[in-house]
């Protein structure tokens, strides 16, 4: 039967699998913790970058920068760009403007 560990006896775990050097399976096979469990805890106490006034940065925000968009002309193509999440997003362009977009897209860090 599983045993509950505390918020703070988490976090010491957490912190014994970084300071052990050993893999994430081969640390939970020698401390009996299973490794679903520990990778739960591990995202649990994840540092998360803040702000300048120490507040998190939403997740979302911290990772999508949007491209100024002009207004929607009638005589545009469609182009799919699928993104690594699954989500695809339908932009429509004039033909003359895709290569660029492309390029500004593949260049937003």
């Amino acid at each position: 039967m599983a045993t509950r560990c505390s918020s703070a006896e988490q976090k010491s775990i957490c912190e014994a699998w970084q300071a052990s050097g050993l893999s994430r399976a081969e640390f939970c096979r020698q401390n009996n913790v299973g490794y679903k469990t520990l990778s739960r805890w591990l995202g649990k106490f994840k540092e998360r970058p803040k702000t300048e006034n120490n507040m998190p940065v939403p997740l979302a925000s911290a990772a999508i920068k949007f491209l100024p968009v002009g207004k929607i002309v009638a005589d545009t193509s469609p182009l799919e760009v699928l993104l690594p999440t699954g989500v695809v997003c339908k932009v429509c362009l004039p033909e003359d403007r895709i290569e660029s977009f492309l390029w500004r897209l593949l260049q937003c860090k």
